[in-house]
């Protein structure tokens, strides 16, 4: 069909390429870097339709796992202020240290102001050229409208339309789709969203006029309100549907004939981990059931106002999922505990990666608090901390994994010598517990 121009050419790309399968790179400026784009769909998709959630099983087996997230960062061909000038400069040494069995591309947002629209049609064509001579199949991505430069950035979208045409490459045409959800107000810099800042805007560009929004309410959904409110999920939605299609075009995964993709059972309650197998390690067994108060909390807002709000002797109960935390937060109530709900420590992952601070949860000036069957990674300096000199007793961290701490994932701050022995923390344990890093440490995560 029409939208299928492109099928027969990159099946005779695909037959040139030697490298690794699953393999798929990120060509783009801060609009691709950022952990906002590609890695949270491994993590939530809320509200998800079957057919994205099919779209997103299919992927989910076929791309290699450092596809998801590490593959982020200038040597993986993405960088904020980038235009394809640089891309055009070091596409030949990404592919040959990457050697991506796709690659997606997207920029011009940086070129408006610095690349003359000939020039970018030269370099983009170039760069595809170079990718397909590689064996590596292109997506071809158009940049989002921008503040102040509507016919300007219209005239950069129609060039890739008309080189990924040429060219016979997908075309992930996110400047239309933008457009026709929200024709008259998707710019985050008119004054009627002029209450709301940063990304924080219920439209698909932020208050700056320039990148994706990422609304906090909207952020990780896939309802078809929040692909007209959230410029992120939008991009996200777009990529992997087209991602799927070419991977299925090209017959790299094969859904049966006529028939949906069955959903695995619970798909959205599977492990988003994936720890090393510890097959010989005890296995902990399973806590009693609460008694007393019991919080039910499934996403941010509600954890950060349920460790406020629990009275002594209560249980928060965090369903399965990815907490992506804003900032640290304290226990200061006794006898509480903090734990996942089903029981499976992978299921439940406390995230501190989008964090303000370099912790991720204190624990102070209480006794008996409990934190259980559940997951904390990617935070600077300390997981679980234990503010010591506020008195903390009778502490336990049980079944957890400690996953990508990079300075101390279970941190005693030093007690002063006055009362020493009378506050300093006694029956603690840490029982059952994984710590571990599944790579090496970078500048970027620690740079002190």
């Amino acid at each position: 069909s029409e939208s299928y121009y492109w099928v027969d050419s990159m099946a005779r790309v695909h037959a040139k390429f030697s490298g690794q399968k699953g393999t798929f790179a990120h060509f783009g400026d801060s609009i691709t870097v950022t952990l906002a784009f590609w890695t949270p769909l491994l993590y939530s998709r809320k509200n998800a339709s079957e057919e994205i959630e099919q779209a997103y099983q299919l992927v989910k087996e076929y791309l290699k796992k450092e596809c998801w997230r590490d593959w982020k960062g200038p040597q993986f061909g993405n960088e904020g202020r980038m235009t394809i000038r640089w891309a055009h400069k070091n596409i030949d040494g990404w592919l040959e240290q990457l050697n991506p069995e796709a690659a997606l591309i997207m920029f011009g947002t940086n070129d408006l102001n610095a690349v003359g629209l000939e020039e970018y049609k030269k370099k983009t064509r170039e760069v595809v050229r170079k990718c397909l001579d590689n064996g590596t199949v292109v997506l071809l991505s158009t940049i989002p409208p921008r503040h102040g430069l509507v016919e300007k950035t219209a005239a950069y979208a129609d060039a890739v339309q008309k080189i990924a045409r040429d060219m016979k490459v997908p075309l992930i045409d996110f400047h239309s789709e933008i457009l026709k959800r929200r024709p008259d107000d998707w710019d985050g810099a008119l004054d009627k969203f002029a209450r709301y800042k940063g990304y924080d805007v219920p439209t698909l560009l932020a208050r700056d006029g320039v990148h994706p929004s990422n609304p906090k309410k909207y952020s990780d959904d896939y309802s078809e309100e929040a692909l007209k409110c959230c410029g992120y999920s939008l991009r996200n939605y777009l990529v992997l549907m087209k991602y799927a299609e070419l991977l299925k075009a090209l017959g790299l995964v094969s859904p049966a004939k006529g028939k949906a993709v069955p959903l695995k059972p619970r798909a959205r309650q599977r492990e988003i981990i994936n720890p090393p197998d510890q097959s010989w390690f005890p296995k902990a067994p399973p806590l009693p059931r609460p008694r007393g108060q019991t919080i039910k909390v499934s996403n941010v807002q509600e954890l950060i106002w349920a460790v406020e709000q629990i009275k002594p002797g209560g249980t928060i109960l965090l369903a399965d999922g990815h907490y992506m935390m804003p900032h640290y937060v304290e226990l200061k109530t006794d006898n509480v505990s903090l734990r996942g709900a089903s029981g499976h420590r992978e299921r439940v992952v406390i995230d501190g990666a989008e964090s303000r601070d370099g912790e991720l949860i204190g624990i102070t000036g209480c006794s008996g608090v409990t934190i259980a069957d559940l997951t904390i990674q990617n935070t600077q300096y300390n997981g679980f901390k234990v503010n010591s000199e506020t008195n903390v007793q009778k502490l336990t961290i049980y079944n957890c994994i400690i996953h990508n701490i990079w300075q101390r994932g279970v941190k005693g701050v030093k007690v002063p010598k006055k009362n020493r022995e009378v506050i300093r923390p006694k029956r603690c344990r840490v029982q059952y517990c994984l710590f571990y890093n599944d790579r090496p440490k970078r500048l970027s995560d620690d740079p002190h």
